[in-house]
């Protein structure tokens, strides 16, 4: 076999294993970004959501407060 045709050979199996290790790289780098565009989504959500449970917890706070006042001015301690 002619050393040509050997080298020829082997780069073109080089190539490939470039052109698939490349492919594999950016499956991998897409994957990694979706999932972690995937957890600032999430995780934003679930800001909004601790938002919302604290204004009703505090909403219920002023309730409570307001009604030990009236019970305090209303009966006494």
């Amino acid at each position: 076999m002619d050393v040509f045709k050997v080298l020829e050979i082997s780069f073109g199996v080089i190539g490939a294993g470039a052109t698939l290790l490349g492919g594999l790289w950016w499956v991998l780098k897409n994957t990694i970004v979706a999932s972690i565009n995937e957890l600032r989504e999430d995780l934003q959500e679930i800001k909004e959501q601790l938002k919302d449970a604290n204004k009703v917890a505090q909403d219920h706070g002023e309730r409570l407060l307001r009604l030990e006042v009236w019970k305090h001015n209303k009966f006494g301690d």
